[in-house]
């Protein structure tokens, strides 16, 4: 599923990649610990990217899955809860990622390449901070789900 929903389109920095991020950290009827649970039961993966233009969720499985499958991915792109909680743990564990980042070498010569291509205020120059990170709250996400994160969604099947 390619959504238009990725950096370009965040009202503030960082929202779009934690808004998709989250769904699979808890749904209506799932906690995130169900979720992994059922995901690995069926032996299935489900990717999440964001990008500058895009959002894309990538559901790999056997075919006589995917029905369960697909109803799973059905629930995580339509329930979502967007738990306080886990959105402190992933804002951590995300942080934690920065400063491992911040040390090598390909990620240095990307966030400098970004910088003589773009101003940091265009949604392509713009680098996800400890700042931003810390900014982002529940409510920034449930109003870039509302407005955003499935507008424009293309289906794209193979196998």
């Amino acid at each position: 599923l390619v959504c238009d929903a990725g950096s370009w389109y965040e009202p503030h920095n960082g929202v779009a990649y934690f808004t998709a991020k989250m769904l699979q950290e808890g749904t209506q009827h799932k906690s995130a610990q169900d979720i992994a649970y059922h995901i690995d039961q069926h032996g299935a993966s489900i990717y999440v990217q964001v990008r500058p233009d895009t959002c894309t969720f990538t559901l790999i499985t056997l075919s006589k899955h995917l029905v369960p499958m697909l109803t799973l991915l059905a629930e995580l792109l339509l329930s979502p809860t967007f738990d306080e909680q886990r959105l402190a743990h992933l804002k951590n564990l995300t942080a934690q990622e920065l400063k491992v980042d911040a040390q090598k070498n390909s990620h240095i010569a990307r966030k400098k390449l970004k910088e003589i291509l773009f101003d940091s205020t265009h949604p392509y120059g713009r680098q996800l901070t400890e700042t931003a990170i810390a900014d982002i709250t529940p409510v920034h996400l449930r109003q870039y789900y509302k407005d955003q994160l499935l507008a424009g969604c293309r289906l794209l099947v193979s196998g």
